[in-house]
């Protein structure tokens, strides 16, 4: 029986940027959705040449691929190949505000032990 089978198997989600990491020419990215009564996690793998988008941890991303399963030595890894990423909203920098540090004259004051 070898019949054809469709299936729409594209997957797209809109959420926070949770993690990217990088590791032999691919970039995973974790992206959730938390607008649902669970959060939905899902990690997409781009090829890194392909990524045209400039992502960074945080950033609110449209994010489309599609399901595909591979088989290696009897075992059976799914996964999601990225296709499309857009940043909708990027995370906005924190401004650091540094403490300012008076200069110490003298160590005569710290040379002898408290105790």
């Amino acid at each position: 029986m070898n019949e054809k089978i469709e299936t729409n198997n594209s997957v797209s989600i809109k959420g926070q940027a949770l993690q990217i990491t990088e590791s032999k020419g691919y970039k995973k990215i974790v992206v959730a959705d938390t607008t649902g009564k669970y959060p939905l996690l899902m990690a997409f793998d781009f090829k890194s040449e392909n990524l045209r988008s400039r992502v960074s941890k945080g950033d609110t991303v449209e994010v489309k691929g599609y399901a595909s399963t591979r088989e290696w030595q009897g075992k059976y890894f799914t996964g999601i190949r990225g296709v499309f990423i857009r940043v909708v909203g990027a995370l906005k920098e924190v401004p650091v505000h540094q403490a300012k540090i008076e200069s110490v004259e003298s160590t005569e004051d710290f040379d002898e032990v408290p105790y």
